[in-house]
């Protein structure tokens, strides 16, 4: 039998090329085929709204809390402005009350609220969101979650994607005043997650989800150059 005078490494070099270069062909065209099925995707109740981002974690006590505040300067240590309320807690109605008069007052009819994922170190924010949604809810004001970081790396990533994006569904989704396009609730996503997560881990995240907590809206923040 004749062989290839090529050397045995060489061989199986090509090979182990032309293996890498089908699976990534393979996982491009799965991704497209996903963007290619949103795509068919067709709304029809498309609210009209004016959104402001918004962060609920101020007031929290600890290294994250007001620094080094005189009041009588108006001056915080860690901050460059002074708030017209003072040095006030993102948990307290009666200031996101006056927040939400002041943004519609101003023509926006909704917050897209900072979330950073139910970890321990972001509990005050996490306990912000009930209140903000029960406030919004009295006030026909609209809110919905700015998705701001996806951490780890392989499947705990994803895993824990897929978890928080449940999470939200069911926690925050049923709410009237959650933002809704066709009743499908609308989660943000900033742009940090969206260079954290790798591109085509996204069709089995949103399928994951979608199959855990039901239907939902994703809309993300910023682009791939690579994709542009």
């Amino acid at each position: 039998m004749k062989t290839s005078g090529f050397p045995l490494s060489f061989r199986l070099l090509v090979a182990l090329f032309f293996s890498c270069l089908t699976t990534f062909s393979q996982t491009t065209n799965g991704f497209f085929q996903f963007v290619q099925e949103q795509s068919r995707r067709h709304y029809t109740q498309i609210p009209h709204e004016v959104l402001a981002v918004y962060y609920a974690w101020y007031g929290q006590p600890g290294r994250e809390g007001w620094k080094d505040v005189d009041p009588a300067r108006h001056d915080i240590a860690n901050t460059p402005h002074y708030p017209v309320a003072g040095p006030y807690s993102s948990h307290d109605p009666a200031i996101i009350d006056a927040q939400i008069d002041l943004a519609k007052s101003n023509g926006i009819t909704g917050f897209a609220a900072s979330w950073w994922g139910r970890r321990e170190w972001e509990s005050w924010t996490e306990q912000s969101f009930p209140i903000l949604l029960e406030r919004a809810d009295k006030k026909n004001f609209k809110i919905a979650v700015f998705w701001e970081m996806a951490p780890g790396s392989g499947r705990d990533q994803i895993n824990r994607a897929v978890k928080d994006l449940a999470y939200v569904l069911r926690r925050y989704g049923p709410s009237q005043a959650y933002l809704k396009v066709d009743g499908k609730p609308v989660i943000f996503v900033y742009g940090r997650v969206l260079s954290q997560v790798p591109l085509e881990k996204w069709p089995e995240i949103i399928r994951r989800a979608r199959a855990s907590a039901g239907d939902f809206v994703l809309i993300m923040d910023g682009y791939l150059e690579a994709c542009a």
